[in-house]
Parts: C-alpha cells; structure tokens; sequence
C-alpha cells in the first residue's frame, strides 16, 4: 500500500517538476538580452581585440602610421558588428542550458522595472570593479603567493 501511495505521488509531482524546471525559450533570452543590452557589452570586447591587433601591428612595424591602425580599428568593428547575431545565438544556447524558463520571466519582470534599468546600466561597470577589486586582491596576497611558490618548489 505504502507503494502504490508513493508511487501515486511521484506520478502526481512529476508533470509539476517538469514544469517547474522548463529550460528558457529563445524568446524570453531576447528579452533578456534586449533589457539587460547585451549588445553593449561588445564594446570593451571589440576594444579589446582592437587593442591587440594595434599593439601588434605596432609591435611588428614600430612605424606603422596612426591613420593604418585607425582603419584596422574600423575593418574590427565592421566584422564584429556583421558578426553580433552570431554571437548572440551562441550565448542564447549557452543561457538555454543554464537558466530555466521561471528564472528567465523572474529576470525579465526585474530588468523591465525602473530599478532593473537602472541595475542594467551599471553591469559593465560591475565588471570593471570586479576586476579592479582583483587586481588589488592579487597584489595585497602577491608575497604570499610567492612563498607558496618557493617553499612548494623546494619540496
């Protein structure tokens, strides 16, 4: 008895935890990435590759002229700028199998309020202080690091 009860439970449950545990459509993702702008975060991505292209086609002909590294500049952003779908069909699948559809709407009902907005300006920011609190983190533990480094060596 106590096995058709537990059995009768399960059957019961498990139509609400598939539910519950539903992966996130495309279309709620988009709206994700619409409010959160996703597509603003390519910026320091694509300052980024510039940057390295630059330094070394400086790198490789110290002469090179300001105007040729500005076209290069131009030429990366044009092929990112083609190129965004791409990615950002590469990070819808990435979320899809992260993110269940409930926490995708919670999101999205969050970012579309005053409060979310303001929240979604500041995510590249967030970044950069997470980063810089990193560096300053690695350095105040450097010396530690390095005696780590040493006594495990001389083992």
């Amino acid at each position: 008895m106590k096995r058709v009860i537990a059995l009768t439970f399960l059957l019961l449950t498990l139509p609400f935890a598939a539910a519950q545990a539903e992966p996130a459509s495309e279309a709620s993702i988009r709206e994700y990435l619409r409010l959160t702008d996703f597509r603003r975060a390519i910026d320091p991505i694509t300052a980024n590759i510039t940057s390295q292209a630059a330094r070394q086609l400086r790198t490789q002909n110290p002469a090179i002229a300001d105007s040729v590294l500005q076209n290069v500049a131009a030429s990366i952003h044009q092929v990112v700028t083609e190129n965004i779908g791409s990615y950002e069909n590469a990070v819808i699948a990435q979320y899809q199998q992260l993110l269940t559809e409930e926490e995708v709407r919670a999101a999205n009902a969050f970012f579309s309020s005053p409060a979310g907005q303001g929240f979604a300006q500041k995510l590249p920011q967030f970044s950069q202080a997470a980063g810089r609190a990193a560096q300053q983190w690695l350095q105040s533990i450097n010396p530690q690091l390095q005696e780590a480094v040493k006594a495990a060596v001389g083992q």
